[in-house]
C-alpha cells in the first residue's frame, strides 16, 4: 500500500467498519464478513461510506474487495478529492 491516497482510504474503512461492526483491532487485510458483516450491514454502510469517503460505492465492490485495503483500492480512483492525512504519507489537507 505505497499509495497515500489508497492508505488514507483504508484507514477510513477501518474505523468505519470498527464503528458498524462494533468490532476493535480490525486490521487492512480482515474480511468484512469473517468480521460479522452481512449483506443488511454492507446495505448500511453503503450511504455512510458516501458521506465519509465522498464515494457512493456499488454494494457489489464490498462483496468483490472484502477487506478495507482491497476496497480503498477498487475505490482510489473515484475518492479524487479526499484528504490524505500527514499520518498516511501525504501532506495532509492544509499543506
Amino acid at each position: 500500500m505505497n499509495d497515500p491516497r489508497t492508505a488514507a482510504l483504508t484507514a477510513e474503512l477501518i474505523d468505519l467498519w470498527q464503528q458498524v461492526l462494533g468490532v476493535d483491532g480490525i486490521g487492512p487485510d480482515d474480511d468484512f464478513f469473517d468480521l460479522g458483516g452481512s449483506s443488511i450491514t454492507a446495505i448500511r454502510m453503503a450511504p455512510l461510506m458516501g458521506e465519509r469517503l465522498g464515494v457512493e460505492p456499488d454494494l457489489t465492490l464490498l462483496f468483490d474487495h472484502p477487506t478495507p485495503a482491497e476496497l480503498a483500492a477498487a475505490l482510489a480512483p473515484q475518492a479524487g478529492d479526499l484528504p490524505v492525512p500527514a499520518s498516511a504519507g501525504g501532506r495532509g489537507p492544509d499543506a
